[in-house]
């Protein structure tokens, strides 16, 4: 399981450190950027 990420340039995310558990809930207003949190996860464990 992924405990720590931090993304830094990817799409809208300029830099973001994020602690994860087994359950993690993000949320904001729209074009925030919850989108893209999700899909650099997604892209570094299809990497792996």
């Amino acid at each position: 399981m992924i405990q720590y990420i931090r993304i830094q340039n990817f799409r809208s995310v300029k830099d973001i450190a994020l602690e994860l558990g087994p359950l993690n809930i993000v949320f904001g207003p729209n074009g925030c950027g919850k989108s893209n949190i999700y899909n650099a996860i997604h892209l570094l464990t299809a990497a792996a």
